[in-house]
């Protein structure tokens, strides 16, 4: 089994003085994450705040729902969903493997969808490309692994 780590959790207070730092640390217990949190003052706020790298859009014109998520080993940031409808729909890249909506059929309210795939630039910036994965039947990704190719 592989160890997941997170990075350090950032913990502040704010006051009429100010920001204050405050010591804060995750701690695993069976299936539970939790937060040791250090001296503190009950009477001001306190904010535990992970860090966040960045948040974006995928500037679909069409809906889409995120499935997976995963990143490689230079950040860049790769994206699984799917996307209900076609043109102008998802924004794929130029020269994409699959640059056209597929289809897919209605199910129930839900009209068809395809595998929509995305790649982020380290700090979410900029698209490096996105690109449509789907036939003529409903497609959803369940899981990202990106290797070094």
């Amino acid at each position: 089994m592989d160890d997941v780590s997170e990075l350090r959790t950032y913990c502040y207070q704010l006051d009429e003085k100010g920001r204050s730092d405050v010591d804060a640390k995750y701690v695993v217990d069976g299936n539970t994450v939790r937060f040791k949190i250090g001296n503190y003052s009950k009477n001001a706020t306190l904010i535990i705040d992970p860090t966040l790298i960045f948040a974006s859009f995928t500037g679909s014109a069409s809906d889409n729902w995120g499935y997976t998520a995963t990143d490689d080993g230079s950040g860049n940031f790769y994206a699984g969903g799917i996307v209900f409808g076609g043109n102008p729909g998802y924004p794929v890249s130029p020269g994409a493997f699959q640059t056209n909506y597929g289809g897919g059929a209605n199910e129930g309210q839900l009209s068809g969808y395809d595998v929509s795939i995305i790649k982020l630039s380290s700090n979410g910036s900029s698209r490096l490309y996105a690109n449509y994965l789907g036939g003529s039947g409903n497609e959803q990704p369940h899981s990202l692994i990106v290797d070094n190719q």
